[in-house]
């Protein structure tokens, strides 16, 4: 996977485009793909491939915690999402789970969300110190791995 640039500061911030593009740095992200818009420098690239290594760690972050808040709030708006067919209804089960048993202050970002999943299934109801305990020992193995 090469280097990692996770930490370099993505500025300027993040735009949405009316196209449903997001622009960051000189560069556009779609759904499909990134092009440079005009001339970016390589600090703009940097930049660029940074926001885009933080977005790939986030995104099963992002989809549980919307579904979990959807369900809280808009229920019947988050019940028409879970049927539109973009993602089976076990992902974004299992998804909507990991985020809801894997508190916000006991996500590590030197972690991927798949060993998150593993410590979720850990969870015992309520803050204990058996899930940090996990998430510290998942990190540990990891970094002796990599």
């Amino acid at each position: 996977m090469g280097g990692t640039l996770v930490g370099t500061p993505v500025s300027p911030p993040l735009a949405a485009k009316p196209n449903g593009s997001l622009q960051v740095a000189g560069f556009a992200f779609s759904a499909t793909g990134a092009v440079a818009t005009g001339k970016p420098t390589a600090d703009d690239w940097r930049q660029a491939m940074a926001f885009a290594e933080r977005a790939n760690s986030g995104v099963m972050w992002w989809i549980g915690d919307l579904l979990r808040i959807g369900e809280a709030q808009y229920s019947d708006v988050a019940s028409e999402y879970e049927g539109d067919g973009k993602f089976s209804y076990g992902t974004l089960r299992n998804v909507k789970s990991v985020s809801c048993r894997v508190n916000l202050s006991l996500r590590n970002d030197k972690l991927t969300w798949n060993h998150h999943a593993i410590v979720a299934e850990l969870y015992v109801v309520g803050p204990n110190g058996k899930q940090t305990k996990a998430s510290a020992k998942a990190q540990k193995v990891w970094l002796q791995c990599a």
